[in-house]
């Protein structure tokens, strides 16, 4: 057995004399390996408790380990929902109580080994089916059966796989319905023949996946450009790959949906941004004002938008000025002041007036600025609003002393956020320790655990 260090062998004499589950849990995450077997009897105490570690994802694996050997039916279930449940605890559960019941949830548990795929497939059952199909490892030879005998369902499933290989693609539009074809038409591996052919299909989902297709041929894009279907438009007029020279017609197309998709292109001329802004329609020019390549002159027109939602545009694009920031920063519209605060490029003179706004929105925003400092940082911290609270404890330049004075915040999730937090002391750890929320406590046990076993 490993030596047990003695801030590790202190820690768990403290968890022994507290016989508190999360917190033995939590030392066993923390690789607390030595007493494993002490802290077992205190993490799994009765059946109740271990049916919630049995569907806890972040339930350790010595614990999920322990379970597998004296499961239950309902902890078998949770076990195979669990995706932290360890690949031989699965196996364990297929092969030594085997359940065609279970078999569905086995199958779709990502760390399911995928030599173990096809003895679930065996079960005969459609929703064991479903779910080797959409595994992330199931073999070639595996979904090439399913191609050929799996049903609608499933040969959707398969449709969508990330990295299709031709031979699956081609045996998947043989058998497929449109709806699943139009899938195929979104994979990488689609040959280019199949992507013409279905430029010229009469249904617009089908156009419009070839429009937004890396590998379109030359030729359907230029057909797709002057497609009847907004939509597809609209595909064309986004898709990286079209030349811009080719866009022009577009910026009076009678569709506000292929005109917004043409401001949102980041190589197209500032002339036609321009162009773009003098049109009707507030989405328009919130895509305008958005836009990185939209000149200055423009954005300082912009930010006097009678549109609270372009001005807010104009606050979150990089290309504004401190100057103009500053401006939106004093805006009317709470919505648009929050833009800018949440801005590392304010002036510090304006973020910190931005501190003292009324609205919640504006000073979350300047609580989660990473140009805040410190001292706002820490006032913002005991702030009324929980939200704001939240904002500083996510800032990523939270000073620690800050961090650790948010351990005693009186809503659960920001103390759940602040337990989460690389940063924060071995102190505000202890204080977390007896946390009323299990999680909490859980997170504090592990990091503790954690920082022991590395001294």
């Amino acid at each position: 057995m490993p030596e047990v260090s003695p801030d590790m062998a202190a820690l768990v004499r403290r968890v022994v004399e507290r016989r508190d589950a999360y917190a033995a849990a939590g030392l066993i995450a923390g690789n607390c390996t030595a007493t494993t077997g002490k802290l077992l009897g205190i993490a799994l105490p009765d059946r109740a408790t271990r049916l919630i570690f049995a569907g806890l994802p972040f339930s350790p694996e010595g614990l999920l380990e322990e379970l597998g050997g004296r499961a239950d039916a309902a902890i078998r279930r949770r076990l195979a929902r669990n995706p932290a449940t360890p690949p031989g605890v699965l196996v364990r559960l297929l092969r030594e109580r085997p359940e065609p019941g279970l078999n569905p949830l086995l199958a779709a548990n990502p760390r399911m080994p995928a030599n173990m795929l096809a003895d679930l497939l065996s079960d005969g059952q459609e929703a064991t089916a479903r779910a080797v199909a959409g595994h992330p490892q199931a073999p070639a030879e595996l979904l090439a059966g399913l191609a050929e005998s799996g049903g609608p369902a499933v040969l959707r499933i398969l449709a969508a796989r990330r990295g299709l290989t031709p031979d699956l693609l081609g045996r998947l539009w043989l058998h497929g319905d449109r709806h699943v074809r139009a899938e195929l038409l979104r994979a990488e591996a689609c040959p280019g023949q199949l992507l013409m052919a279905a430029a010229h299909a009469p249904f617009p989902l089908w156009r419009r996946r070839v429009a937004s297709h890396p590998a379109a041929p030359e030729g359907a894009c230029q057909r797709l450009l002057h497609d009847p279907d907004a939509t597809v438009r609209a595909a064309v007029a986004e898709s990286p790959l079209t030349p811009v020279s080719r866009l022009y017609p577009l910026l009076l197309d009678p569709s506000g949906r292929v005109r917004r998709a043409l401001a949102r292109r980041r190589d197209i001329p500032p002339s036609w941004l321009d162009s773009l802004a003098r049109q009707p329609g507030n989405w328009l020019r919130r895509w305008v004002a958005r836009n990185p390549r939209c000149p200055r002159q423009m954005l300082e027109q912009l930010a006097y938008d009678p549109a609270a939602d372009v001005r807010r545009a104009v606050s979150r694009n990089p290309a504004s000025s401190a100057f103009l920031l500053a401006r939106l920063a004093a805006d009317p519209e709470a919505w648009v002041r929050a833009g800018a605060a949440g801005r590392d490029d304010l002036y510090p003179s304006v973020l910190q007036r931005l501190a003292d706004d009324p609205a919640v929105d504006v000073v979350s925003a300047v609580a989660a600025n990473p140009s805040t400092p410190g001292p706002t940082l820490l006032a913002l911290a005991r702030h009324r609003d929980r939200d704001v609270r939240r904002a500083v404890a996510l800032n990523p330049r939270v000073p620690v002393a800050v961090l650790d004075s948010l351990v005693e915040d009186p809503y659960p999730l920001n103390r759940f956020v602040v337990a989460r937090c690389d940063a924060l002391s071995a102190t505000a750890l202890e204080a977390l320790t007896g946390d009323p929320e299990p999680r909490i406590r859980f997170l504090a046990w592990k990091r503790l655990a954690e920082l022991a076993a590395s001294r």
